[in-house]
């Protein structure tokens, strides 16, 4: 099926930097190692910023057999190369939202972030479908 993690590690959107994860239900963050203490943060902040929400976030995904991915990048080098003009900041992958942050950006351009990607799954299903190629 095209959108699964799988297919996602093999997309443009994905580097080998990736080399560690947090996994709550079907929201997804893939980060690098050195940035654990900056991903736990943002893991945080989504908790707190969704509040209630963040529980029903996690069953309508479930439901929907889709994920939230949120990808930060360590670098700009990086951010630069694994970015699309559709998959900058908030895309779809499939059925999957995806978030794409740089490493470094402050709380307060986190929680818009957050902001922008509780509107997106609060809306499933009337916005249009925005596919990210396959890297192979």
């Amino acid at each position: 099926m095209f959108g699964s993690s799988s297919d996602l590690t093999r997309s443009t959107l994905f580097t080998p930097a990736f080399n560690t994860a947090i996994f709550d239900g079907p929201f997804r963050i893939y980060f690098s190692q050195h940035q654990e203490a900056y991903a736990l943060n943002f893991y945080f902040l989504l908790q707190n910023q969704l509040g209630e929400y963040f529980d029903q976030a996690k069953a309508e995904l479930k439901s929907d057999m889709s994920y939230a991915y949120i990808l930060i990048y360590p670098s700009e080098d990086i951010f630069k190369r694994c970015q699309t003009e559709a998959g900058q900041g908030l895309s779809r992958f499939d059925l999957h939202e995806v978030a794409a942050i740089l490493h470094g950006q402050s709380d307060e351009d986190l929680k818009m972030m957050i902001a922008r990607l509780k509107s997106r799954l609060e809306t499933r299903g009337h916005s249009e479908l925005c596919l990210v190629e396959s890297a192979n």
